[in-house]
């Protein structure tokens, strides 16, 4: 929604944003900019970015450039571009000030399900859906030219991840096929491959450093490994007496010694390796039997941790008191702010001007209010 006489459409005000568009079982790929003070999501067609301020309401751009479905959107690490997917596997390379589309290329014949910028802003890592071009590439952003082979896998690629924090280069994707397949080097090629995980690995990330990665999914194990060797470092087993009780979903970094998981045993979990210790955020204090609460993806902004739950609601705990003493413990067990927003085509909105609400209702019945 925005003023027809609004003379300035990027980042305006006038934008009541839906939610992210969830699938569940799988994650969904939503970034926080370079900065922290972007978050950028797909629903429909489209992908929208909002600034973090004020709880996730005061600015939002709407990129509308593809012509289906957009599936995963990555933030380029100079603060320039962002790099957008979509089902036809179509990428498309946009500046972040304004939507302007910078280039536009058909990176795979099938659905795109990830997308990962290296840490020079120069090459692009896809994965997704079989076709004719693979079930992954790494290509160059200007040109897309393939740089290096990501091969071995024989089913579709679901969660990967590109290491960050200087050389040596390093890739790890996840397949159906069960297999985990590390590439190095500035040409991607294989360098090992792990056989450790008996179902789905719904999600990879590298730490900081980039000397470890984190692997969560449908068997409710958190591992970490060494980035070099592959060797196991760490493991939480199912069987933890803090693990969470149904499939993880989304795990990030919120320190080289702090990982982030959520899953769809509805919470989000922060655990200290070093420390040993583990804290449960919930997102809601009313536990329902229903599945809108199950939990999509997580990230780490400049002010919160914003969670996505299954329904596109945002749930932010705020890092203030975190910033000051480093302990998991000081997180509130609650979300400090929820931002609720649809999914689906809105048929009815109404407006009370005595309790200053807008409501909505979309074509699935779900029924929103949001004050103005």
């Amino acid at each position: 929604m925005v003023a027809k006489d609004d003379p300035n459409r990027i980042y305006t005000n006038y934008y009541l944003a839906s939610g992210a568009q969830t699938e569940k079982t799988y994650q969904t790929q939503m970034n926080t900019s370079p900065n922290g003070e972007l978050l950028a999501y797909c629903v429909g067609n489209v992908v929208i970015v909002r600034k973090q301020e004020n709880y996730l309401k005061d600015g939002v751009l709407i990129f509308q450039k593809h012509k289906c479905r957009t599936t995963c959107v990555d933030f380029a690490p100079n603060g320039v571009f962002a790099a957008s997917a979509d089902e036809q596997g179509f990428m498309k390379i946009w500046f972040i000030d304004d939507g302007t589309e910078k280039f536009s290329y058909q990176v795979m014949n099938s659905k795109i399900l990830g997308i990962h910028w290296d840490e020079t802003s120069k090459r692009i890592l896809v994965y997704g859906m079989s076709g004719k071009k693979g079930f992954s590439r790494y290509v160059t952003w200007d040109t897309c030219n393939t740089m290096g082979e990501i091969i071995g896998m024989t089913k579709n690629v679901i969660s990967g991840d590109l290491k960050r924090g200087g050389k040596p280069y390093y890739a790890a994707i996840a397949s159906e096929d069960l297999s985990l397949r590390i590439y190095s080097g500035n040409n991607l090629t294989p360098k090992y491959t792990n056989n450790d995980h008996k179902r789905y690995i719904s999600g990879i990330r590298f730490n900081l450093k980039g000397d470890q990665f984190a692997t969560v999914g449908m068997e409710k194990r958190i591992c970490v490994y060494e980035t070099e060797t592959g060797n196991l470092l760490y493991e939480i087993p199912k069987d933890h007496e803090s693990q969470h009780t149904n499939c993880i979903i989304s795990v990030v970094w919120l320190t080289n010694d702090i990982i982030c998981t959520c899953s769809m045993d509805k919470t989000v979990k922060l655990w200290d390796l070093k420390e040993k210790t583990c804290k449960t955020l919930k997102v809601s204090e009313v536990q329902s039997d229903d599945d809108f609460d199950m939990q999509s993806s997580v990230v780490i902004g400049k002010e919160f941790i914003i969670s996505l739950s299954l329904d596109g609601t945002f749930n932010l705990w705020s890092l203030k008191k975190f910033k000051e003493t480093g302990k998991i413990e000081d997180f509130e067990e609650f979300p400090e702010k929820r931002v609720y927003g649809h999914q689906n085509n809105l048929n009815i909105v109404k407006y009370n001007f005595k309790h200053k609400k807008l409501f909505s209702s979309d074509n699935l019945g779900y029924i929103g209010n949001i004050f103005i």
